[in-house]
């Protein structure tokens, strides 16, 4: 601070007058803490889209897990986690958009600062820009403050030695003819000094107005060279700023995220496949009045089964022979309004690991002996008997059934052997992989698998159709690099 600003009176907050460029140094002192505050600003935005990307992934994950083992299923089911997959996506974009604040909006904030402003070393430490400024400024001003100075003092001389003469005039005129002669000779005296201080003082007093205007030029060029340096810092702050608000809004703008259509088409597409029919079915075939049951019959002490058949098992595809079957009578009923899914008193042949069987899995085992036995009296009642035909919902819907006629040819006997070709594979039984680009499907329902050429998959999970839908319902695919088949009707194009 120069040594005049102190005692020097200022008739205005003008930028001319003594002292009144301190308010563009603090415009510097003031650019060094916006920038501090925007980068604050950034700071908590970014907080806010981490804090909104957990809770997304958070919300994702327990409802997820409600849906694993909650009641739900079916295409209701996929639709449920169709907005939890929505939920992973947008926490996914609103994370990477945390990420960009930090990593390059913030970033470059706080790198241009500290390019920009420099601290002094030493205490008080204060910003280096704002201290050259000031002392620039106050180099520039001093020759005019220092005359500014002395002009006024020539006017507090000047204005006391008017009033001095106007109170002696006031006191002559008061006095008048009635005083003593020597009063008034002294008052004229004192008044007659007073007047030659008065146009001594004037005269210095218009001497040093003179000199300051003389001074009036070189002092407005260097107070404006100063000024349009700190304008030009300023403009260099402003304009980088503008840079930085527009990347911040690039940075925020999800207008132009791509993902974001895309996720809300598959959302919506996922909630349009939700199929009340297709699950009642479902329901129906699993659950219901279309599940196959072992109804009590008359079983004679000490019978033993017939010799000959497979294996302790069948498996679920009536691919390979050898596999022991079930016959059981399903029910009449209806499923959800989809119609009668079963004509009464029509029996078809199930095989004990079919989906729609696995509950029965160790009844199979446990009635083995009865199985048989059925089997037989079943195929001697058929004998040359033309099958009669399944509904159109048995055949179209449940890929693990098998026709009625099919019992004629036998007990381990598959009525598809003579029509599907031997399925390619390693010893291991997967299935050759010829590398040829699939379809993509979505899971409806669990499924695992009971033989090695089998996948097994959940209800969601996405994977490659390398082939059609065959005869017995059953398509090959690859999952997780590995070929094999699974059911058709368990899956959806995605």
């Amino acid at each position: 601070m120069s040594v005049y600003d102190d005692n020097v009176e200022v008739s205005s907050d003008s930028f001319w007058e003594i002292g009144q460029y301190k308010k563009t140094v603090k415009r510097v002192d003031d650019g060094f803490e916006l920038c501090t505050r925007l980068m604050q600003l950034i700071q908590e935005r970014a907080d806010i889209e981490k804090g909104y990307s957990a809770n997304l992934k958070k919300w994702s994950l327990k409802w997820k897990a409600f849906l694993d083992k909650g009641p739900e299923y079916g295409t209701m089911k996929s639709a449920w986690i169709g907005f939890t997959e929505e939920a992973d996506s947008m926490s996914e974009i609103h994370s990477t958009i945390r990420n960009r604040l930090v990593d390059n909006v913030q970033a470059e904030l706080k790198s241009w600062q500290k390019e920009n402003y420099h601290k002094s070393a030493l205490p008080p430490q204060r910003l280096k820009n704002s201290k050259d400024l000031e002392d620039k400024f106050q180099k520039a001003q001093k020759p005019w403050a220092k005359q500014y100075k002395h002009v006024q003092d020539c006017k507090k001389a000047y204005h006391s030695a008017c009033k001095t003469e106007s109170g002696l005039q006031q006191q002559q005129q008061a006095a008048g003819d009635s005083a003593q002669p020597e009063a008034i000779k002294k008052l004229s005296d004192k008044l007659r000094k007073a007047e030659r201080e008065v146009t001594k003082s004037r005269t210095a007093y218009e001497s040093a107005v003179a000199d300051l205007d003389g001074q009036r030029s070189a002092y407005t060029a260097g107070m404006s060279d100063v000024f349009a340096e700190a304008q030009e810092f300023e403009r260099t702050r402003l304009e980088f700023f503008k840079a930085v608000l527009g990347h911040l809004h690039e940075a925020l703008n999800i207008s132009n995220e791509e993902r974001i259509p895309q996720t809300y088409e598959n959302l919506l597409h996922t909630v349009q496949r939700a199929d009340a029919d297709q699950d009642l079915r479902w329901w129906a075939q699993n659950h219901g009045d279309c599940m196959p049951v072992q109804w009590p019959q008359f079983e004679e002490f000490g019978a033993s089964p017939p010799t000959g058949g497979g294996g302790d098992g069948g498996s679920v595809r009536g691919k390979k022979s050898g596999g022991s079957s079930l016959t059981a009578e399903e029910p009449t009923g209806r499923a959800g309004g989809g119609g009668n899914f079963r004509n009464s008193g029509h029996q078809q042949s199930h095989d004990v690991d079919s989906p729609t069987a696995d509950n029965y899995r160790n009844l199979q085992q446990q009635q083995q002996k009865q199985q048989q036995k059925q089997q037989k009296q079943q195929q001697k009642q058929q004998a040359g008997a033309q099958a009669r035909p399944a509904s159109a919902y048995s055949d179209s819907l449940n890929p693990f059934s098998e026709p009625a006629s099919g019992a004629s040819r036998g007990n381990n006997s598959n009525p598809f052997d003579d029509e599907m070709p031997p399925q390619s594979g390693d010893a291991s039984g997967a299935l050759e992989d010829d590398g040829r680009q699939g379809v993509p499907v979505r899971a409806l329902y669990d499924y695992t698998g009971t033989e090695e050429d089998e996948l097994s998959f959940q209800a969601g999970d996405v994977f490659e159709k390398l082939d059609d839908e065959d005869e017995q319902g059953w398509c090959k695919g690859r999952k997780d690099g590995r070929a094999g088949l699974y059911p058709a009707n368990y899956v959806e194009l995605a």
